[in-house]
């Protein structure tokens, strides 16, 4: 302060000030600049609030320790706890995953017998939406079913053309 009163400011006429959340901040403001309106910078405002959702994303992560389980057994008692502490949530969000899970109960746990996932198809499926897109759209069924063939098929073309190597 006694820097902007050396260059003529004056505290008492400060109206508004932008901030971020600290208390250091807030405090200094209503010390020293006492009629000042604070203004928290919305920057700092949705960084706090994503912090805080991050760490709500990382404790409800914890339903991935389900699949490193070394049994199904395991996975059941893992998948019970976790239950229980996301269906007595407050937050409506994470109550409705806790009842899809509850819902889906059955075919999670059968991973740990079949060992099945999709991602082998969710990779093809990728190849083909980035070919389709390429394409800009196909005239008819029967091209993006052949070409679906050729993505995926890892059919093996002779040359029409000898191909110098």
């Amino acid at each position: 302060m006694a820097d902007l009163k050396q260059h003529g400011g004056d505290p008492e006429k400060i109206t508004d000030a932008a901030i971020d959340m600290s208390k250091a901040f807030i405090k200094g403001v209503k010390e020293h600049l006492p009629n000042a309106e604070t203004t928290f910078d919305p920057f700092h405002v949705i960084k706090s609030m994503n912090d805080a959702l991050a760490k709500i994303r990382a404790e409800e992560a914890r339903l991935q320790n389900v699949y490193f389980a070394e049994s199904r057994q395991e996975a059941e008692t893992l998948l019970t706890c976790w239950h229980s502490e996301t269906d007595a949530s407050s937050i409506g969000l994470i109550q409705k995953m806790a009842k899809t899970v509850k819902e889906h109960w059955k075919g999670i746990l059968s991973h740990f017998d079949s060992k099945l996932a999709t991602g082998f198809l969710e990779g093809i499926n990728s190849l083909i939406q980035a070919a389709k897109a390429r394409a800009r759209g196909y005239r008819n069924p029967q091209n993006l079913i052949s070409l679906a063939y050729i993505i995926a098929g890892k059919l093996k073309f002779k040359s029409l053309h000898n191909v110098p190597i």
